[in-house]
Parts: C-alpha cells; structure tokens; sequence
C-alpha cells in the first residue's frame, strides 16, 4: 500500500466519547494509528451493521466505517498515490475511484476485513 503517515498531526480535540441515543460509545485516546488498517480500531459491531466509535453513525459494511473515519475524522492523516499516474489521494476510496474512471482497473489492496 502506497501511502505516508500523517497521524502526528492528529487532532486531540476529536477524541473522547460519542453518543448514540442511550448508548455510549467510548474509544480509548491512547490508540495510536500509524497505517490505513488500524482505522479498523474504531469500528465496532452493531445490532444493524457496523458504528463508528468516534460519532456512533451506523454503516452496512466495515468499509464504509474506515472510509467514513478516514475522511471524517482523520482527514489528512495518509496520502495515496496512483501508480498509474502518480496523482496523489487523501482517501483510499479517492484513489480506487480515480482508478475506475481514469485507468479502467481498480486498485487491488490486501483485505483489512
């Protein structure tokens, strides 16, 4: 996987605790995410799919958890380039759309599920 850590700057101010209705999700401040996987930290099983730990929003499939914290809660964090082309990415999901439309091949990546 092509892409360069950025968890240096992470912002603080994001972590703590997120509510969903009643329930509370708590997410522990001391993980540290150091590769595009360990986004997979904060997903948690749900009754109807997956929660993200940092807001509690629900997702149908873990993939869309990471692409939701990669973009959402740590923004900037990794880049990712085309190897095609060179372009570079802020989100994997970027660069595997880019991928489709421009080069007609999907970037193929090591399941993280």
């Amino acid at each position: 996987v092509d892409y360069e850590d950025y968890s240096q700057y992470q912002d603080d101010s994001q972590m703590g605790l997120g509510n969903n209705g009643d329930q509370n999700i708590h997410y522990d401040k001391d993980i540290e995410v150091r590769t595009p996987e360990d986004l997979l930290k904060f997903v948690l099983p749900g009754d109807s799919g997956f929660v993200c730990s940092y807001c509690a929003k629900v997702f149908p499939n873990k993939r869309d958890v990471r692409n939701h914290l990669e973009s959402i809660h740590f923004p900037n964090y990794f880049t990712y380039s085309c190897e095609q082309c060179g372009k570079e990415f802020k989100s994997l999901n970027s660069r595997n759309i880019h991928m489709t439309r421009n080069h007609n091949k999907p970037k193929k990546i090591a399941s993280m599920f």
